[in-house]
């Protein structure tokens, strides 16, 4: 057996040295110390996750006594491996392994266990202990040496670590030697690098000097992988175009493509390469989908076979029943499959769209079935599953199956596929996309003998159109049509397969209290709300509590009850974010909520973050653009202006189709007040130009007909008007575009417009001279503005509000009685308002009961009926609300009081002469 006797490459028995400038790993490090603590120590990962490299500098680093074999496809002979591990542990002794060195010299080898008890014998003398590296193991696939190396290990005297690294696991009794805590494993998940260590590799060893979003997306496209990174990098030499370069960068890069093509893909066999290749069209395989898709047929031995070989496989659970490839493995795999057999691709997506279908999965199903690039295959999966559909898939996923992928003109030969283009250009306002299809829907109906789920179809039509008639104004029609809708739409149990929670009662009820409070009547839009809220909670409904939740927190804002809506925000919050999955609005709500108190309050630093947190998450136009409004107010507090004129760009960027263009004039009124901010009067009055079309089409009106969704957007208008005015000398004039305003607002509680209104009418009034009602109406300001703590609108305003400040705290006014203290002194600190003036005491002033204290309208009249010794049951009829609605306001009540029950309520409210 030649093979024995052969001359020994002495470079196969040196460690590799690790290279100056390595990234340090420290946690890989602290990893590795545990090896003089177990018998075998085994770092199995795929190629490139630098198992050799962690280990050499562990050596280095630790200076453990240390035998090293590199090994190779050459050494598949048990003479031939047994005498580089002899000549290896040498190195370290000469004394051990002399006999067994000897016989396999001789060419005459004995049983395996005699060689083996041997070296286990002179290894028991050692006086202290080392470790036998065995590098790229996986290259080892005879027999003989793999039970040698089982025997070794299970008898191993104390002194003796073996350290393997390898592409797949060895044929070892692993389970033994990890129930006995005699294993160290290593694996990709341990290796990868994280973002601070891939920062560190760009920067020292390649080096790059790449910002920090740019390492973040490389580290997401490589998933850590080493080889990977450093592919990466080598191709990013010399570019210009950074962003552009990582958002192309796939497994198909020529050096990622070559390498694992050479180290990885090369060495299986055909038949592996080819199911392999047919996996690569699923975001996601188990057994049973890698049957159905490959033909394979025990899909399950089969992934545990890639997996054990560390064919870079992602397990999904714990159970290991569903994988994933990496990224950029997965990426090389469909490149070679689009390569080698394009012909194979639809079909393979058909199979798992098919697989994925008969086992519920209709998100996945609708996927493939896109992707085998078949119309009408899709067309059919979507019409068979449009329940589901619509019950499962987020707002993206639906605008990505219908609006992007099926032509228009197919859509409207199918109800069902008209219904789901509905929903799409619902949420996205687009209302002409939404009536055109409804019609179509109803037509095809019309036209047909009726289908099982028509009932279903028409209901959800009806929804539909109320919500569009809400959003537009149209109260009596929105009503109307939800109200019908409710009698229409089967009632579905919570649990159903067929229960939509767009369409549940819940939800019909919170777009009922949406349109009541549209309609200025509060009390029983927040009835609805919770209404809506008990029964979304009762059949686990999370879209439908949490809508009604956000609907109640922006109400409370708008009607300056600030300490309500941040509880609504903070229940928001409680929820996980797994919880919120698919629903954008939701995410963005508590960040409005909590910005426009900060905001208004004059916290500019939280109302900052809250803003770009708020931004991050925001996922519909209309709240991105409500977001866009207040980071312009926030700038303009801050006296920012390049900021604000950046927040003004981008709002302008936000899409709008032809549905909802009017959202235009938002980024238009935010430049207005941008431009005369900056004295450039003649340049504001242009850009008001834009949009006074739309102010004076809705001023030509009944103030009385201006809707509380119209409201902010008019009185931002008439407020441009009226400075800009007031900036040329036109008082008149700004006095009665704020006289309209003063009307349109009566009836509403849209108490921030309130304030803002009182402040400009009080400077439009010192221009005319009129003091005695300059004064009045700013005294009238901050009644309305104390109890919410609102600052910001006296403090932009300048100088004339300080001055009249001044003159009105200077003064006994009795309507100023109610007004807290502490709010008297953040306002004047935030309009730097020298406090050392004197100000006459004003007569009566309540005590504050905490920095948030005040009272609706509506706990007002409950805290007099519980004075009155009345029920929670009888507030409420005398209310006519719900009793769950009287014990929120109690809720709300007791907190601001500072009370745990209605004796202490009553008490403390009798102190602060409340009653």
């Amino acid at each position: 057996m030649a093979e024995h006797s052969s001359p020994l490459l002495q470079t196969k028995l040196h460690p590799v040295r690790p290279q100056p400038g390595l990234v340090d790993r420290e946690r890989i490090m602290t990893l590795l110390d545990e090896i003089p603590n177990r018998r075998l120590t085994l770092i199995s990962a795929s190629a490139g996750f630098g198992k050799t490299t962690a280990i050499s500098a562990w050596l280095e680093r630790s200076k453990y006594p240390s035998a090293w074999v590199s090994l190779d496809a050459g050494d598949n002979a048990l003479g031939r491996f047994l005498h580089y591990v002899v000549v290896a542990l040498q190195s370290v002794d000469a004394s051990i392994g002399v006999a067994v060195r000897r016989i396999i010299e001789s060419n005459a080898l004995p049983a395996t266990t005699t060689l083996v008890d041997a070296l286990i014998n002179d290894l028991a003398t050692l006086d202290a202990g080392l470790v036998l590296v065995l590098d790229d193991y996986h290259v080892i696939t005879d027999g003989e040496i793999h039970d040698a190396m089982s025997y070794l290990l299970e008898h191993a005297p104390a002194q003796l670590h073996v350290l393997m690294t390898s592409r797949a696991d060895p044929p070892f009794p692993l389970s033994r030697l990890r129930v006995r805590k005699q294993l160290l494993e290593i694996r990709a998940s341990d290796l990868r690098f994280t973002v601070e260590e891939s920062s560190e590799l760009f920067q020292r060893t390649l080096p790059l000097d790449l910002e920090e979003r740019h390492v973040n997306a490389l580290q997401k496209k490589t998933e850590g992988w080493i080889a990977g990174l450093q592919m990466a990098g080598l191709s990013l030499r010399g570019r210009d175009d950074v962003d552009g370069f990582i958002a192309a960068f796939t497994g198909a890069d020529r050096y990622v493509l070559d390498y694992l093509i050479e180290e990885v893909l090369g060495a299986q066999s055909p038949e592996t390469q080819q199911v392999m290749l047919d996996l690569s069209v699923l975001d996601r395989f188990n057994g049973p989908l890698c049957e159905a898709v490959t033909g394979f047929a025990d899909g399950a031995a089969l992934l545990e076979q890639l997996e054990e070989a560390n064919l870079f496989l992602i397990p999904l659970d714990n159970r290991r029943d569903w994988y994933r490839y990496h990224k950029l493995f997965g990426d090389l795999l469909q490149h070679r499959l689009r390569q080698l057999h394009p012909e194979k691709i639809a079909e393979l997506h058909k199979r798992a769209s098919t697989w994925f279908s008969d086992n519920g999965l209709v998100i996945e199903a609708s996927t493939h079935a896109l992707h085998s690039g078949d119309l009408e295959f899709f067309k059919r999966t979507l019409e068979n599953n449009w329940i589901a559909i619509l019950r499962e898939t987020t707002v993206p996923e639906l605008l990505m199956l219908i609006r992007d992928s099926v032509p228009i003109e197919d859509v409207l030969q199918s109800a069902r596929l008209s219904m789901l283009r509905s929903m799409a250009a619902f949420q996205e306002r687009d209302f002409n996309v939404m009536l055109r299809t409804l019609d179509a829907a109803d037509e095809l109906m019309e036209g047909d003998a009726g289908a099982e789920d028509y009932a279903e179809m028409r209901g959800q039509n009806l929804v539909l159109r109320g919500g569009r008639a809400r959003d537009l104004g149209d109260h009596a029609e929105a009503i109307d049509c939800i109200q019908r809708a409710i009698a229409i739409l089967p009632k579905h149990a919570p649990n159903s397969p067929d229960y939509i929670s767009w369409t549940s009662e819940g939800m019909l009820l919170t777009i009922l209290g949406s349109t009541y409070e549209q309609m200025r009547e509060y009390d029983r839009a927040e009835v609805k709300y919770h209404e809506s809220i008990r029964i979304g909670r009762a059949a686990n409904d999370n879209l439908t509590v949490l809508s009604s939740l956000g609907n109640l927190g922006r109400m409370l804002v708008r009607r300056g009850d600030y300490v309500g809506a941040l509880r609504y925000a903070e229940e928001i919050e409680s929820y996980d974010e797994a919880d919120i999955v698919g629903m954008p609005r939701t995410l963005g709500i508590p960040k409005q909520i909590r910005m426009r108190v900060h905001l208004e309050r004059y916290e500019l630093d939280k109302a900052l973050e809250m803003g770009k947190k708020g931004l991050a998450v925001a996922d519909v136009v209309d709240q991105k653009l409500d977001l866009y409004r207040m980071m312009h107010s926030l700038y303009d507090a801050l006296g920012d202006a390049d900021a604000g004129l950046h927040v003004i760009e981008s709002a302008e960027r936000v899409p709008l189709n032809d549905s909802i263009a009017k959202f235009l004039i938002i980024s238009q009124m935010m430049r207005a007040h941008w431009l005369w901010r900056q004295g450039r009067f003649d340049a504001a009055e242009q850009t008001i130009a834009l949009y006074h079309e739309w102010l004076e089409a809705r001023m030509a009106r009944p103030a009385s007909d201006i809707t509380d969704n119209e409201l902010p957007l008019v009185a931002t208008g008439i407020f441009n008007d009226a400075r800009l005015a007031l900036s040329q000398g036109r008082s008149d004039d700004a006095l009665a575009a704020l006289a309209f305003l003063r009307d349109a607002v009566a009836n509403s509680e849209q108490v921030l417009i309130h304030v803002e209104l009182y402040v400009l009418t009080a400077i439009a009034l010192e221009r005319t001279r009129d003091i005695d009602a300059a004064h009045a109406t700013m005294a009238a300001a901050l009644v309305r503005a104390s109890g919410p703590g609102i600052i910001r609108p006296f403090v932009v305003e300048g100088a004339t509000v300080a001055r009249l400040l001044q003159a009105v705290l200077g003064k006994r006014r009795p309507e100023l009685s109610g007004v807290a203290p502490e709010y008297l002194r953040r306002l004047l600190e935030a309009c730097r308002i020298d406090e050392t003036v004197e100000l006459a005491p004003i007569a009566h002033a309540r005590p504050m009961i905490g920095d948030d204290f005040q009272l609706t309208t509506r706990e007002q009249e409950i805290l007099n009926l519980l004075a009155m010794g009345y029920s929670n049951q009888k507030i409420a009829d005398k209310l006519y609300v719900s009793v769950n609605t009287i014990k929120t306001h109690m809720s709300n009540l007791f907190d601001k009081l500072g009370a745990r029950s209605r004796v202490e309520a009553l008490a403390r409210a009798r102190e602060a002469e409340l009653l």
